[in-house]
């Protein structure tokens, strides 16, 4: 992957310079700092690189650093880098995690603050032949993995009627009883009783969530901003950023699941104008005529959230700092895996000032 601050700047591309192109658009290699970090071998390392011809590195903490990622170590290695840099001739780029996904300061962003988590909404659908009294209750894990989750919302359908119409649904929301018991008297037929869970997850952040990308960026972009001092936006010329996504999709895999944010309803509704909540089975089941344009709303909804909680949040802390946004999103490879992950991922990438793409898999 190659930058340029000229051609961002303003210069013309011709063909000239891109048969030979200037060293400012060689490669940036990813520089893994995985062990020690001795200033000796730092140095030495840089030299290496800059005799080689290469323009600058990322400085990428990864599996096997020994000095604390965002430590005060950590930063004194930083400083040193970045001095040593500007002696040598070549820039120093941050790649803004431990290892990778980017987004949560090595987890503490999420292991912290419980409200920044990841969410999910997890659909539990039971077969119930009726008449019969029956219900579910979410507290025994027998019956649903509950861990960490809470009731939203809850319906019956008949299994003839409900690919008709959302409108053949019975809401047995005002049921729910001791905030995880659904009892209800089934009529006779066959029957789908769908249970609603909100869940959440420790190792990814609310990407939905502004607050949560506030967050990431105090603990790790201000760092080192606070860090490097006046060499900030020249010596240092921007962020990478790797992998941010719904990380929804490696979780809940017995049952169906959609990425979530414990204020979507309020959000759904100001967006689009019209409550979610009764229309919610349709995005996981085919419900007749009006199931195409729900889940085209929601997942609408999704992505325009997402960008201006994370990407959009981040593209302007960059702009009022002097220094550049760039990285990747997670799925590039497949149309199908950026709904699922990203929603429509060129919504986020008019955010970055130099998009980038990893193709990991044929």
């Amino acid at each position: 992957m190659a930058f340029s601050r000229k051609l961002i700047d303003g210069e013309t591309l011709t063909k000239e310079n891109f048969k030979v192109p200037p060293k400012e658009l060689g490669i940036l290699p990813f520089w893994f700092w995985n062990g020690e970090m001795n200033e000796n071998e730092m140095e030495w390392q840089m030299k290496e690189y800059h005799a080689k011809g290469i323009p600058g590195l990322f400085i990428h903490g990864r599996f096997g650093e020994s000095i604390g990622y965002l430590s005060d170590k950590w930063f004194e290695r930083t400083k040193f880098a970045v001095e040593k840099a500007k002696e040598i001739g070549i820039d120093v780029w941050v790649y803004d995690e431990m290892n990778w996904p980017s987004g949560t300061a090595y987890r503490k962003v999420s292991k912290e603050n419980k409200k920044l988590r990841q969410k999910y909404i997890e659909m539990v659908a039971l077969p119930v032949p009726g008449p019969l009294f029956t219900y579910l209750e979410a507290t025994d894990d027998r019956y649903v993995n509950t861990g960490n989750s809470k009731p939203i919302v809850a319906y019956a359908c008949s299994e003839e009627e409900f690919q008709n119409s959302i409108k053949n649904l019975i809401d047995l929301t005002p049921n729910l009883s001791f905030d995880a018991v659904i009892p209800w008297e089934a009529p006779e037929g066959n029957w789908r009783l769908l249970y609603f869970l909100e869940k959440e997850i420790d190792y990814y952040i609310d990407a939905l969530n502004p607050e949560s990308t506030r967050e990431f960026l105090n603990e790790t972009h201000e760092k080192y901003k606070k860090a490097v001092g006046k060499d900030f936006g020249t010596v240092v010329p921007g962020f990478y950023t790797d992998e941010p996504a719904m990380h929804y999709f490696r979780v809940g895999m017995q049952n169906q699941i959609i990425p979530w944010t414990s204020k979507m309803f309020k959000i759904f509704r100001e967006r689009r104008g019209y409550d979610l909540k009764p229309y919610l089975p349709a995005l996981f089941l085919n419900m007749g005529n009006e199931t195409a344009k729900i889940r085209y709303d929601f997942w609408k909804t999704l992505t325009e959230q997402y960008s201006e909680s994370y990407y959009k949040q981040i593209s302007e802390w960059c702009e009022e700092n002097n220094v550049l946004f760039t990285g990747h999103l997670l799925g590039e490879e497949w149309i199908w895996m950026h709904a699922r992950c990203e929603g429509n991922i060129f919504k986020h990438l008019k955010h970055f000032h130099i998009t980038g793409v990893d193709h990991l898999y044929p």
